[in-house]
Parts: structure tokens; sequence; C-alpha cells
């Protein structure tokens, strides 16, 4: 299996959290205003993706080699 590469565009740790912050206020205006229980999911399963890939997996924030 290949080693997980950065991609250059997310290595600043303001990108990552900006992303995760606009995914948890997608997820926040479909739990408070529109309700489809589908969009919940989903929203739900990117934040989870994206704070496992951008903070969990190791891969960002590391020294360059």
């Amino acid at each position: 299996m290949p080693t997980p590469q950065a991609h250059p565009w997310l290595e600043p740790l303001w990108v990552r959290l900006l992303i995760v912050v606009l995914l948890i206020a997608a997820l926040a205006a479909e739990f408070i205003w529109l309700g489809d229980r589908l969009w919940q999911f989903l929203w739900a399963a990117a934040l989870v993706y994206a704070i496992w890939d951008f903070f969990l997996r190791g891969v960002y924030g590391k020294p360059k080699e």
C-alpha cells in the first residue's frame, strides 16, 4: 500500500482548521434550520473524515524531510 502523501495546499494549519469550521457550520445549519437527515449524515461523515485525515492520521504537520 502506498504511503499517504500530504497535499501542499492543505499543509498550513489555518487551511485545515477553516475547512473543519466550515463543515461544523454546515452541520449546525442542517440541524438547526433545515433538518434533512441525509444531509446531516453526509456533513457529519465529511467532518469526521476531515478530522481524521487532517489531524489524527499524522500526515500533515510533519517536518519536511
